[in-house]
């Protein structure tokens, strides 16, 4: 078995595969470092303990040959994918944190008779009727008088990313409020697909 190389030898390994036309050998180093080199070596023995500077005709013959080859060319795109798979487990992971929060909340909302959340949506909503038109006034006076009084261009910029903060910050809270009495888009989808699986 080879020793474990650190991330960037595995990066010099994979840029090393990739500039020989090895792709999908680079693509599974990627996506699973060491465990791609420790197949690439059982199947054709070349060890790479260490980062190479380059590869003899005959390694790149045999490591290409893995490519071509159905049964190892299958490995190989499952090594690939190892790194994604990783990220969507931790992305559903994440989402089921968030799905338990707001259910928790949702329950707690229908426990109590809703009366302060529905005071707090009320004045959210409120507060966004008024303050989103007139930061989008504001935001277009300060346009108008910046080419009015030829001032300068870095002050119209500057308050037009400040306002637009402050937009996306009230257009979230309008969202939040959304999403938790009615859910979103994203539980359904998470929902539907729990319900495929469990089928």
């Amino acid at each position: 078995m080879l020793p474990a190389l650190g991330g960037m030898a595995l990066q010099a390994v994979a840029g090393l595969f990739a500039k020989k036309g090895l792709d999908l050998a680079a693509k599974a180093v990627n996506g699973a470092g060491n465990k791609a080199l420790e197949f690439i070596e059982e199947k054709t023995g070349i060890k790479m303990d260490a980062a190479p500077d380059d590869l003899t005709p005959e390694e790149v013959s045999e490591i290409r040959a893995l490519e071509r080859d159905p049964a190892t060319r299958v490995e190989l795109e499952k090594l690939a994918l190892e790194r994604l798979k990783e990220t969507h487990r931790h992305d559903e992971t994440k989402q089921k944190v968030v799905l338990k929060d707001k259910g928790d909340a949702r329950e707690m909302f229908e426990k109590s008779g809703g009366k302060l959340q529905a005071e707090v949506a009320r004045k959210i909503f409120q507060n966004s009727m008024w303050m989103i038109p007139f930061l989008i006034l504001i935001n277009v006076l300060t346009v108008a008088g910046v080419a009015y009084f030829s001032l300068n261009s870095a002050v119209a910029a500057g308050v037009g990313t400040a306002i637009g903060l402050a937009l996306g910050r009230s257009w979230d809270e309008r969202k939040t409020v959304i999403e938790f009495l009615f859910g979103s888009s994203q539980e359904r989808e998470h929902q539907d697909r729990a319900q495929r699986v469990t089928k």
